[in-house]
């Protein structure tokens, strides 16, 4: 037996490096006249096409002991050989008896003619990584090392081997189908096996070959299943449950899921990721380890030092397709490898929604985000697949999200270099700097590809720098506007979500054409879907928003809370877009001086984030940065400072220092440290953003100037007045430039100039400076803001300074019944108002005045 096997596998390595007709031939002649011998080569063949016995699952393994009975050992080790599993070129799978404690076990054992150093090392891998894994959803191992291998009662060899728990079941999917389990039943197994593959996630173990074969299921109360698929899911016939998703239903599927216990089994090919010098395991160089039909992306390209858990989460989302589709993502059956590898790396699935419409909504974008071809993209591990699954069935929001139609850009992008140019940067950081997720694509993949193909010529245009003459990427994206309207003419949908796309690019600087494409978009997304459908409710939220970004907060306040209640109607209160419009809404409040308003909204969409679970972190942060901004209006800045800081630490761990969301949350952290105080910590943080604003926007930009006056304050609290005047100056007439006279950073830029001439003694200096602040904000907002009357404050007491209390007096009066109406008596700028008066009334000597408004500011 042993001179026949060896010289199998000598032949079997030989057979390998030929294909088709010519390895055939060769078999048959080799072989001719030793019909066991050909039978074996031809069976090693067999097993070695699909995959390695090592590799295998024991199910998919030939199981009759009968026709192979004479290769059958009969001990290895103190292990009783009772029947094949299942054989491969590399070594068997053996079902045996052990001796003591005496129990029946799956054994797996490396036929000793293939036990190379690279493949003892895959070996005693899969021992260690089996070994540290103690969890009932993992198949167990209860030995591994060497032992004799008997046949023919000699012992002829010593053989390594693993001694692991024999799983009686059928694969994963068998059993669904086989058992008729419904929709829910079937993502509570699934749920079921992420938690296995999540407790090896979680100690830095990645399987990397997770398919149906490798999870067995067995039926609580039984000793073991068929492992033969019942007639009707071999003859191709559907018994899959209806799936419901009433909550009657979710409890009968969930009985319904726990009468069986998977396992997860193969850990052959498993890599342990913190492993030093395990970046890839191959078995010769260039191979690809796992099963193709279940492999990631990345596996598929050969590329092992990327390879983490999220390769076993894309494995993960395979499998739930099937589970749900009946049938795989991609069409690999009788493909070339490398077609198939291609095929996986560059073509996209046909959606669930597609296959079968109850499938739409939550279940497709899960699917969708664990089949995303850029691992940074899926869920991260099983733990946070598993948790989404739940999620959707405790009928809770989700936390994947449907690509956006940015993404989708950036997608065709990467597949079609030659089409875009490198401004595409320019406008992904447009649309996605809004913060207000612009668009959410619900086209089909087809629409999909045309938008695309449209937004790639928009950004495929000719050099916008050509002839020294230049032109903005706002101008590109304007002068596409056009064409969109008449190639979309009849794709009206499509015209729709393309129009808030290049709206969003349009909005810091030509916002007239950005509100005509974004209200175009509205009124088509009503007509074809309806007033209350989430995508017609989300063009209605941003032309609100686009009132808040021209400080019309007036406008925009009941437009805001007029979708906010829809949106909790249709969404759910604690729907991500629910959120964010509520919390746009909070930002009108404040943009309104309605600041008692603007911290409660924000405090409940706050609470409501922290009560949804699987709620997105970088929203609450958004939201704690709203609320302390409010905050700070109100004079509360050690509150304002914790929540900064929670937000600044929270986003730059999301999102990174340099995202747009952090360096605002950078900008407001410095101001407040400056005034409290801390004002080494607070100019770290200013200098730190302006070395980045500079570098991503230029010395002019709006941000950069922004942060130029939060230094020049700083410079103020330290007393270096003549160091702040020279920064305020220049800044000054650069945000005239920028932003125009009336803009509200150029008013706090006038501000500022006009604070260090009073502070440094100089009020007459200060004394026009306010004047012209006064002018320019009534100008701009009027009286109901609560600037204007704070600014009056300001001028006021310079005029005190200069003894002009005459001018002052009515000013004052006016300023404290201003502040008084709009902030409250308590406000710290209601009672500096009084405050000032009490000194103008000291300084004359009217001590019934002085009695009557010092209650008014304050304890």
């Amino acid at each position: 037996m042993g001179d026949r096997m060896h010289r199998a596998e000598e032949l079997f390595h030989a057979a390998c490096a030929l294909g088709g007709e010519e390895r055939a031939a060769f078999v048959g002649r080799e072989c001719r006249g030793d019909e066991k011998l050909r039978g074996l080569v031809e069976r090693l063949l067999a097993h070695h096409a699909s995959s390695n016995a090592l590799d295998r699952p024991v199910l998919e393994l030939t199981q009759t002991r009968d026709a192979h009975a004479h290769l059958l050992p009969e001990r290895i080790g103190r292990y009783a050989i009772l029947r094949v599993l299942g054989e491969g070129g590399m070594g068997s799978v053996y079902e045996a008896l052990q001796d003591d404690p005496r129990r029946t076990v799956a054994l797996k054992v490396l036929r000793p003619a293939s036990s190379s150093s690279e493949l003892l090392a895959r070996f005693r891998r899969e021992a260690r990584v089996l070994g540290s894994l103690q969890h009932p959803g993992i198949a167990q191992v209860h030995e591994a090392g060497t032992g004799e291998l008997v046949v023919g009662g000699q012992a002829i060899a010593e053989v390594p081997f693993i001694a692991m728990e024999l799983v009686r079941g059928d694969t994963l999917v068998r059993t669904c189908e086989g058992a008729g389990l419904a929709i829910e039943a079937r993502l509570e197994l699934f749920a079921r096996v992420c938690d296995a593959v999540a407790y090896a996630h979680a100690r830095g173990v990645v399987h990397r070959d997770l398919k149906p074969g490798n999870i067995l299921v067995a039926e609580l109360g039984t000793t073991t299943m068929t492992s033969v698929p019942s007639k009707d899911t071999a003859t191709g016939s559907s018994r899959r449950g209806s799936g419901t998703t009433s909550s009657g239903s979710s409890q009968t599927a969930r009985s319904a899921a726990l009468r069986f216990v998977p396992k997860v089994l193969d850990f052959g090919i498993a890599r342990l990721v913190e492993a030093e010098g395990e970046a890839t395991v191959s078995t010769r160089t260039g191979q690809v380890l796992g099963t193709l039909a279940y492999m990631s992306p990345e596996q598929a390209r050969g590329d092992g030092s990327t390879i983490d858990a999220r390769a076993d989460v894309w494995a993960l989302g395979v499998i739930l397709y099937e589970l749900l589709a009946e049938k795989r993502p991609f069409a690999l059956d009788g493909l070339p490898l490398a077609t198939a590898a291609r095929r996986i790396q560059e073509d996209e699935p046909a959606t669930l929604g597609s296959i079968e419409a109850r499938l739409r909504g939550d279940l497709e974008t899960i699917v969708g985000k664990a089949l995303e071809k850029d691992p940074a993209r899926r869920y991260d591990d099983a733990a946070a697949l598993a948790a989404d699954v739940r999620r959707h069935l405790a009928h809770e929001p989700i936390t994947a999200r449907p690509p956006s139609a940015t993404y989708l850009v950036v997608k065709f992008a990467r597949r079609n270099k030659a089409l875009v140019i490198g401004s595409i940067a320019a406008i992904v950081a447009l649309i996605g700097g809004l913060g207000y997720g612009l668009v959410q694509a619900r086209a089909e993949r087809d629409e999909a590809q045309l938008a695309t193909a449209f937004l790639a010529e928009v950004l495929g245009a000719p050099d916008p720098m050509q002839g020294g003459k230049g032109i903005t990427m706002v101008a590109v994206v304007r002068r596409s506007v056009p064409e969109l309207q008449r190639r979309f003419a009849g794709k009206p949908l499509l015209r729709a979500r393309l129009s808030i796309v290049l709206g969003g690019a349009l909005v810091q600087d030509d916002r007239e054409t950005a509100r005509m494409l974004v209200t175009e978009a509205e009124g088509i997304f009503a007509r074809e879907l309806g007033a209350n459908d989430p995508e017609t409710l989300h063009a209605r939220a941003l032309i609100a928003m686009l009132d808040n970004l021209s400080r019309d907060f007036a406008r925009a306040g009941p437009k805001l809370a007029a979708v906010a209640q829809e949106q909790a109607q249709t969404l759910g209160s604690g729907a991500y877009e629910t959120l964010i419009t509520q919390e746009r809404l909070a930002d009108s409040y404040l943009g309104e001086g309605r600041l008692e308003d603007a911290v409660k909204l924000y405090r409940e969409v706050l609470a409501t984030y922290a009560r949804t679970p699987g709620a997105r972190a970088d929203g609450a942060h958004s939201t704690r940065i709203g609320l302390a901004n409010a905050l700070l209006e109100q004079g509360e800045r050690a509150e304002a400072e914790a929540l900064l800081r929670t937000a600044f630490t929270g986003l730059v761990g999301v999102r990174g220092r340099e995202h747009p969301t952090v360096l605002d949350a950078a900008d407001t952290l410095s101001i407040v440290l400056s005034e409290i105080g801390k004002l080494d910590e607070a100019e770290a943080f200013a200098r730190e953003n302006l070395a980045i604003f500079e570098r991503q926007l230029g010395a002019d930009d709006p941000k950069t100037l922004n942060v130029l006056n939060t230094l020049a304050g700083i410079e103020v609290e330290r007393q270096r007045y003549d160091a702040a005047r020279t920064i305020l100056r220049d800044l000054l007439a650069r945000s005239e430039r920028a932003n125009g006279p009336e803009h509200p950073d150029t008013l706090t830029v006038l501000n500022t100039a006009a604070q260090v001439e009073l502070r440094d003694g100089h009020a007459a200096d200060a004394e026009p400076l306010f004047r012209d602040l006064c002018e320019r904000t009534r100008n701009t907002m009027g009286p109901d803001h609560w600037y204007t009357w704070a600014f009056h404050t300001a001028h006021a007491t310079a005029l005190i300074e200069l003894g002009r209390e005459a001018e002052a007096e009515p000013m004052l009066i006016e300023a404290y019944g201003g502040c008084e109406r709009l902030l409250g008596a308590d406000d710290e700028r209601t009672r500096n108002a009084a405050t000032q008066l009490v000194k103008l009334y000291t300084k004359l000597g009217r001590g019934a005045d002085v009695a009557t408004w010092r209650p008014k500011t304050g304890p």
